[in-house]
């Protein structure tokens, strides 16, 4: 995120911009899932990102399957995962693509 949005995430005043619900940097996810292709399972998305609530469904939709986390948090996305219906989780990319602002985002069901 700190690369997309072109802010050091080690400024704290500036932290707040970094924002992973932002429809613009998931469109951007998208796009390079797209581009990614057959290879998409290649791509790794390291840290926070993954780990925001709501927001594994639609990485998982967009077509990631790896993912960089702290180990602590590795049940918390298996049982996410296992959870996840492909059909709702494609519903909801469309959805959190087309969104507005951030707060739409938050709000949808994921």
């Amino acid at each position: 995120m700190q690369c997309f949005f072109g802010i050091d995430r080690n400024i704290a005043e500036l932290s707040r911009v970094l924002d992973p619900y932002a429809p613009a940097l998931l469109r951007f996810l998208r796009e390079v899932a797209v581009v990614a292709g057959e290879r998409v399972s290649e791509v790794r998305l390291c840290g926070l990102l993954p780990q925001s609530p709501g927001l594994l469904p639609v990485l998982v939709g967009i077509g990631f399957r790896s993912f960089s986390v702290e180990p602590r948090m590795i049940p918390y996305l298996a049982k996410t995962v296992r959870g996840i219906d492909m059909a709702s989780a494609s519903a909801l990319v469309a959805s959190v693509c087309s969104a507005p602002d951030s707060e739409t985002v938050r709000g949808l069901p994921g």
